[in-house]
């Protein structure tokens, strides 16, 4: 599949002209595939989403044992890593490619 059909594809899964320019500096940047970065997105997805719900865990742990003040130290960090990381990483991006799955990646 070549790049203008991957673009149209993206397109009619409902993927802004924004989200796609990011996608093909990507591919651009990494000199790649289509595929491959949509491969890469969507497991930098899954590693914060895996890495945000432990760290909601931990929150909670927190504050069940009633320990306020670790757990308002807690709450700094937590809010601290959950802006950093949702600036550094492109997470609504891979969500996107996460929820259409493998047909944007066949």
């Amino acid at each position: 599949m070549n790049d203008i059909d991957m673009e149209e594809k993206l397109l009619k899964s409902g993927f802004t002209t924004k989200e796609i320019r990011k996608i093909k500096y990507f591919v651009k940047k990494n000199r790649t595939t289509y595929a491959q970065v949509l491969i890469k997105l969507r497991r930098v997805f899954l590693g914060i989403a895996t890495l945000r719900l432990i760290m909601t865990l931990l929150l909670i742990s927190t504050y069940e044992e009633n320990n306020m003040d670790g757990f308002y130290g807690f709450l700094v960090g937590y809010v601290f890593a959950m802006i950093v990381s949702e600036i550094l990483a492109p997470t609504k991006l891979g969500a996107k490619i996460f929820i259409h799955g493998r047909k944007l990646i066949t």
